[in-house]
């Protein structure tokens, strides 16, 4: 098995199974916190595909393009900076971060597609690279 297969796989398995688990959930649910300071449902789900679409787009295109949070105006469609990643939100910051479950799921959506293209698109000799952190 090609290495793009196997992140594919994996990638694949990741992007099911997170937009699955939330598809029955309200946006009440969605946005509570368990505990002060803890974070959310939507926080999660929201950080970590702006973490895979920052990370993929600055390491994995041969370009480096910028990310779609930017290219798209996905941040203005969250009312969030366009340099907002979620670290070092304040306490305030994530118990008052609550966008509409469709808006999670619509950018989750967009960057598992753009992500498995391009790692679709990835040769292994690319791979072999040290990317620049």
């Amino acid at each position: 098995m090609k290495a793009t297969e196997f992140i594919l796989l994996a990638l694949n398995e990741f992007h099911r199974s997170i937009i699955n688990e939330v598809k029955d959930l309200t946006d009440e649910q969605m946005t509570i916190q368990v505990a002060p300071g803890a974070s959310t449902i939507s926080f999660l789900m929201w950080h970590m595909s702006r973490l895979e679409d920052g990370v993929f787009h600055r390491i994995a295109t041969p370009d480096g393009s910028l990310p779609l949070w930017e290219t798209e105006g996905w941040h203005k469609r969250f009312g969030l900076d366009v340099k907002d990643g979620g670290t070092g939100f304040t306490q305030e910051q994530l118990a008052s971060f609550s966008p509409p479950k469709e808006l999670l799921v619509e950018y989750t959506q967009r960057v598992a597609d753009v992500v498995m293209d391009g790692v679709g698109r990835l040769s292994d000799e690319y791979l072999d690279r040290i990317p620049n952190p």
